[in-house]
């Protein structure tokens, strides 16, 4: 009865396997699971991606006003298993996993995806079955009541049983699917990255690369606003935002101001930006509009406000290896956009790379810093030597001037004995006295004429260096 129900709306899955969809049967699924046990609320599934290692939303239903919300669940992903300690405690020991929102039944300690649910939905119960094909977990399905427990618990888990195995057909066949639609988009895609990724990354300053990248993505994508969130500390700066026509320039920085006042803290119920980063995967919501009404933070709120009520978003956490290193948001001012998850996928591939280029440009700008400052204390330096100089000069010219105004006095007082030596040896030789005495005294004349001339050109010198040398007029024949 179940199965029919399921295939009604597709078709017979054996006679054209082509028509039926995994989504349009999941929801068939959890639709009837809900209509049959009055104690359900909601339901998620989420099956390992392409690593078997995340898991995808594949299928989901929420209640009352939460549905419109239901949509922007869909391919999304929750991330590593090891990561989660209630999925990676089911898929490790294939059973089933209850858990109270007080936590008062199992695992103590916090309880990631699972707590979140339980807060963000109001279930007070959720129940975690998981799917298996030939003891091999490929999924979970979540369970949850906003009343009281999840039951009957026992009957729930047979029909996940019983209906894992063409679950498990379509979700293979889904893989497959999604393969194929992945490998002719990339190839559609494929030059376009290369021309987007060489266009970046040619640009080296920060600045720069900021605007060729919020370029890229407005012309690439239908968006009308893309703004770069950094991390600083504890929370998210916006760093640079571009919108695609001026007439939305007002309301983008009337956004981005109150931001910078009250800019978003690293924590989940933060919102949504910060929520992205924490969590390290993508946040796409494709009607902002009919979501307002739901519970969300008030910087969420006041972005909605703001912004108008954008009518769609994407949220897209940057990282380098395990470095944090901020948000890429896209919004949507005009009109609804629709991602398809093939676009999703490219959208976090030009993320990746936008990261590494990030850390490329913050280096260039460290290092076009480091030499601004290797140039700026070499001009110092040389500023420094200059005066430095211009100061020994001076003191040089100062110690010149009182040298050789020392040597033209000593010069000058040294000249007035020798004159006297001279005279006084001249008459000596003028009296009579022995050749050897004779000879003593001329010796004494030659010396203190040598010393005469000496103390002459030492003065010659000093007036030379004072600007005071006078030339003298004396006749001479050849």
């Amino acid at each position: 009865v179940i199965w029919n129900s399921i295939m009604e709306p597709t078709g017979n899955m054996f006679e054209s396997l082509g028509r039926v969809n995994l989504e349009t049967c999941l929801k068939n699924y959890v639709a009837l699971l809900i209509d049959s046990f009055p104690a359900i609320h909601g339901i998620s599934v989420l099956l390992l991606g392409h690593d078997e290692n995340t898991l995808i939303c594949k299928g989901i239903s929420l209640p009352g006003s939460m549905k419109n919300i239901e949509e922007s669940f869909l391919g999304f992903s929750f991330g590593k298993i090891h990561d989660k300690k209630v999925f990676s405690k089911v898929f490790r020991d294939k059973q089933a996993v209850i858990v109270n929102k007080d936590r008062s039944i199992l695992l103590p300690e916090k309880l990631d995806h699972s707590e979140a649910c339980a807060n963000n939905w109001n279930a007070l119960q959720i129940l975690s079955i998981p799917l298996l094909n030939n003891d091999s977990c490929f999924g979970i399905i979540n369970v949850f009541s906003q009343t009281g427990e999840v039951k009957p618990a026992d009957l729930i888990k047979d029909s996940v049983t019983a209906n894992q195995e063409w679950i498990y057909d379509l979700y293979q066949f889904d893989l497959l699917s999604e393969k194929s639609r992945e490998i002719e988009f990339n190839f559609k895609e494929n030059s376009e990255f290369k021309q987007r990724s060489l266009r970046i990354s040619e640009i080296t300053t920060t600045d720069e690369f900021l605007e060729t990248v919020m370029t890229e993505f407005l012309d690439w994508l239908e968006f009308d606003l893309v703004t770069v969130f950094y991390c600083d500390l504890n929370t998210l700066i916006p760093r640079a935002y571009k919108v695609k026509t001026p007439d939305l320039q007002e309301r983008a920085i009337q956004w981005i101001t109150k931001i910078k006042r009250m800019p978003y803290t690293m924590k989940l119920k933060s919102g949504a930006i910060p929520a992205a980063l924490i969590r390290k995967s993508h946040f796409y919501v494709e009607d902002i509009r009919s979501v307002m009404n739901l519970e969300m933070s008030e910087k969420d709120k006041m972005t909605g406000q703001a912004l108008g009520m954008p009518y769609s978003g994407i949220y897209v956490p940057l990282y380098s290896d395990n470095t944090p290193l901020g948000v890429l948001v896209l919004f949507s001012l005009s009109k609804p956009v629709k991602l398809s998850p093939q676009q999703i996928n490219a959208i976090n591939s030009m993320a990746t790379f936008v990261s590494n280029s990030i850390m490329n440009a913050k280096a260039f700008d460290q290092l076009s810093i480091n030499q601004l400052e290797a140039e700026n204390k070499l001009k110092e330096q040389e500023q420094m030597t200059l005066e430095k100089i211009e100061a020994n000069t001076r003191m040089a010219v100062v110690g010149d001037a009182d040298t050789s105004d020392m040597v033209a006095k000593v010069s000058h007082e040294l000249r007035t004995p020798i004159h006297g030596i001279l005279g006084m040896t001249n008459l000596l030789l003028q009296t009579p006295m022995t050749s050897k005495q004779n000879q003593f005294l001329k010796q004494i004349r030659q010396s203190g004429t040598s010393l005469e001339r000496l103390v002459n050109d030492l003065l010659d010198k000093a007036k030379i260096e004072a600007g005071k040398l006078n030339l003298e007029s004396i006749p001479f024949s050849w």
